[in-house]
């Protein structure tokens, strides 16, 4: 007895030993091998993923690519983002400092959309393959979607976060890869954990991603034969253990890097509220709230433009395809002879939304826009896969409005996205030229020197008569990021916006005045009697700031 004890205890520690060995060989692959082993897993499915997101991706982002427009907060650190500072990491993006290295702290459009483009195509590529899709409509599709998101979009005009945003994006979807790996599972759990507290740590929005798309890989295995309910009950709950491990572990680095740095968590979106306790006394409010973000995404204009493209109307159709798809498939894949795959069915379709924008469940005061919509785009390879695994019976006409459907919502992205870029050019090129006569008017001003500040009161392209739009292409961009003026409104940001603006396309060194200066001009007679740029008394010396006034009612700091 006692020998065959020690038998199977030798056998076991071979059997770990030869694991580890392997785990090792892995590891340290020499070049050449390794080069044969992805050129095998590189599939003709792969390459048509990860190329149709690069293609589609440099199309689509061209212009941003090739001109110098950005966001506010874009333009604030644009160029060279050389540190990430207290505001960061008071939200807890303390990945930022790490991801950031990846191009060197350039925050330049050429460089981080390209970057931000790869790592996105390599996210479509794990997504294809996760939900094994085979179809070459449905890759194209799914992979030119990522590309074309608005999230994306949006994210390209943070330049100084952009590359960091995607890196986050492509970690939580490598989060769920590692979560439904065949081999190594212990060692892949633990990286897994590891991974998604990255992406945390880079941008907690993009949980949404790792439990959404985990939830639509659990419904499309339920549909397999071979698949044990076992099999889902397990991968949920592992899905489960690595978001509360990962947010704890997540949580306790940054106490530390708070504490070790003397910076206090920000009062921000309700960031500094989050707690078990206070997740669950809110759940009444929050589920409601990922339903009503689900929906005022895909069929209103409340977080980006869809009635210009009749959009909503193309995601009804999609929507309503994939359900009858769906429902057939249960028939057709005989599923519907094991009632407990037909309810978790039914109830992971119910509880998707919840999944998708789980990121509301954790405060009340967090809302959808399109900074935090990345998971949104997620219905396309849902319904993509819904579209393969439902097969040929019956399905005609419903694969057909699908497919068309997907396609629509695809190309009116393309369109709202290069709409939306050429909006911001306008409007840079209108900042532009109101910044060289303003600089103009200044220098030409009677008791003007350099060594005095100035004061900018009021915003260029504000919706203001005298900056008013020629065109109407502003009510076809992806939303209000798009319609904003290039200088922040209030008067850190104004002041931080215009030093930029001013150094980077004009090539002018300015000092602007301090909160107090500005108080005190604004209250001034002399500052209330100013005509509005550009009149001719709109530029004038007082209290030694040199004032230009752009509008009767200028932001407070």
């Amino acid at each position: 007895m006692n020998d065959q004890k020690s038998e199977n205890d030798f056998r076991n520690k071979n059997k770990i030993l030869e694991k580890s060995k392997n785990f090792f060989k892995k590891l340290f692959t020499h070049p050449d091998e390794l080069e044969k082993s992805f050129l095998e897993w590189f599939d003709s499915n792969r390459k048509l993923a990860f190329l149709s997101a690069v293609l589609v991706g440099i199309i689509t982002h061209i212009t941003f690519i090739t001109e110098m427009i950005m966001s506010p907060d874009g333009l604030w650190n644009s160029l060279c983002f050389s540190v990430p500072s207290d505001w960061e990491l008071s939200l807890g993006r303390w990945g930022l400092f790490i991801a950031d290295k990846i191009v060197n702290n350039l925050a330049i459009p050429n460089v981080t959309a390209v970057v931000g483009i790869l790592f996105i195509a390599i996210s479509a590529v794990l997504i294809v393959d996760l939900l094994n899709l085979k179809n070459k409509f449905t890759i194209f599709l799914v992979s030119a979607a990522m590309v074309v998101s608005p999230a994306f979009t949006g994210t390209l005009m943070y330049t100084y976060t952009s590359v960091a945003y995607c890196l986050a994006m492509l970690l939580s979807v490598i989060t769920v890869r590692l979560i439904f790996s065949s081999k190594n599972r212990i060692l892949n759990f633990i990286f897994a954990i590891v991974v998604f507290t990255f992406s945390l740590g880079i941008y907690q929005s993009y949980i949404g991603v790792t439990v959404g798309l985990t939830a639509i890989k659990l419904i499309g295995d339920l549909f397999e034969k071979e698949i044990k309910i076992r099999w889902f009950f397990v991968h949920g709950i592992a899905m489960c253990l690595i978001v509360i491990i990962g947010g704890l572990l997540y949580s306790n680095i940054t106490e530390i890097i708070l504490d070790k740095m003397n910076v206090q968590m920000a009062d921000y979106k309700g960031l500094e509220n989050i707690s078990v306790s206070n997740t669950l006394k809110s759940l009444k409010t929050s589920i409601p709230n990922t339903y009503r973000d689900l929906r005022d995404f895909y069929f209103t204009d409340e977080i980006i433009n869809n009635e210009n493209y009749s959009r909503q109307e193309f995601y009804k159709i999609m929507f309503i395809s994939v359900i009858i798809l769906e429902l057939i498939l249960i028939i057709s894949s005989e599923t519907w002879k094991n009632p407990l795959k037909v309810i978790c069915i039914i109830l992971m379709n119910l509880i998707l939304p919840i999944a998708i924008n789980c990121i509301l469940l954790l405060t009340l005061d967090a809302k959808t826009y399109i900074l935090t919509a990345a998971q949104m785009i997620l219905v396309i390879p849902f319904a993509s896969m819904i579209y393969e695994k439902s097969g040929n019976k019956f399905t005609f006409i419903f694969k057909w409005t699908a497919l068309l459907s997907m396609f629509l919502i695809v190309f009116t992205y393309y369109l709202a996205d290069n709409a939306s870029y050429i909006a911001v050019k306008l409007n840079y090129n209108q900042t532009y030229a109101t910044a060289i006569k303003i600089m103009d008017r200044i220098e030409q001003t009677e008791g003007y020197n350099k060594e005095y500040p100035i004061m900018i009161a009021g915003i260029v392209c504000d919706n203001d008569i005298r900056y008013y739009k020629t065109t109407n292409i502003f009510d076809y961009t992806l939303g209000d990021i798009f319609k904003q003026p290039v200088l922040h409104g209030t008067y850190s940001g104004m002041e931080g916006t215009w030093t930029k603006f001013l150094g980077n396309y004009l090539g002018e060194r300015v000092q602007f005045c301090n909160i107090n200066s500005y108080k005190d001009v604004l209250g001034s007679s002399e500052f209330k009697e100013m005509g509005i740029f550009p009149d001719p008394d709109s530029v004038k010396m007082i209290y030694n700031v040199m004032v230009v006034k752009l509008s009767e009612n200028p932001p407070m700091p």
